[in-house]
């Protein structure tokens, strides 16, 4: 038994020398200096990174915008302990404009892998020193403070006033250089709003006036409205321009002294008849009585019988 148990043993201690514990696994990573999806220009420096994690040995490609793939060193690169390493490429003319990557594959005893970092190359911008959009090979004015420019890149006056766009307040108006490029306003010495050339009145003090700068009379008082407290009601200079009551008072008409109230009328219809009785029936009474008798006159005598003797 115990020969047995030895056994065991001894095939157990042999399997596990046998057996192969596997490393940790290998891997790779590149970069560019830049980042990868940067933009290069012709004749730039471009350098590559790496990190493995285990010696190994590296081959580094471009892959050209036609998809085509050159390799950028002629012997693979040997990392010796593992971890970082790089290296640097110009970049030439003749591989083309357009999308670019560098593709890395690294292998080694523990294993292998590969990586893949995207860059673009692009025409490099002709230099435009005053950064007004027009070139220098082109640009006849240095005018790094005015981006306003023509094709030749001299600042612009849009409206011919001899003041550039970029230091004209009015840049479509013509004017002056003394004004900031904007039109001279006509004076208006005293303010009234009618300029000089149209103002008959010089009065500083007051700005009610007519289309000739003349002060306003409106309520033709003799007292203009920049004086008069009451504009627009005719008053009294003593008053300052105000009526000299608060209230405006209707002048009255005088009433008929023969015209009657129509409330007496009914009275006048009741005395009429009672005035007009008497004043016509006693002339008439007188008139009948005197008719019946002769008046005597100097030739007559009147006797106690009545009797007359001529």
């Amino acid at each position: 038994m115990k020969r047995i148990m030895a056994v065991v043993l001894l095939l157990t201690f042999s399997l596990q020398s046998v057996v192969h514990v596997p490393a940790q696994a290998f891997t790779l990573d590149i970069w560019i200096d830049r980042g990868c999806g940067a933009e290069y220009h012709v004749g730039d420096m471009l350098k590559v990174h790496w990190e493995v994690s285990h010696p190994c040995e590296i081959t580094v490609w471009e892959i050209k915008p036609d998809g085509y793939k050159r390799k950028l060193t002629s012997q693979p690169i040997i990392s010796i302990q593992g971890g970082h390493g790089s290296s640097g490429w110009t970049i030439r003319e003749e591989h083309g404009y357009g999308r670019r990557a560098i593709y890395a594959q690294a292998t080694s005893q523990y294993g292998s892998d590969s990586d893949e970092c995207e860059f673009y190359v692009v025409e490099e911008e002709p230099p435009d020193a005053d950064g007004d959009g027009v070139t220098d090979d082109q640009d006849n004015c240095y005018n790094p403070d005015c981006h306003i420019v023509d094709s030749k890149g001299c600042p612009e006056d849009s409206d011919n006033d001899g003041v550039n766009d970029c230091d004209d307040d009015c840049p479509y108006d013509k004017g002056s250089s003394s004004n900031d490029g904007c039109p001279e306003s006509p004076s208006d010495r005293d303010n009234d709003g009618v300029t000089d050339d149209q103002d008959n009145c010089y009065n500083p003090g007051c700005s009610i006036v007519d289309s000739r700068g003349c002060p306003k009379d409106s309520d033709s008082d003799g007292l203009d409205d920049c004086e008069d407290d009451c504009p627009t009601e005719y008053g009294e200079k003593s008053n300052d321009g105000c009526p000299t009551t608060s209230t405006t008072s209707t002048p009255s008409t005088p009433a008929s002294p023969t015209t009657p109230e129509s409330s007496d009328l009914p009275l006048l219809l009741i005395l009429l008849p009672v005035i007009a009785i008497p004043a016509i029936g006693v002339p008439l009474l007188l008139r009948r009585r005197q008719g019946g008798r002769t008046v005597p006159s100097d030739r007559t005598r009147i006797y106690d019988d009545d009797t007359r003797i001529y």
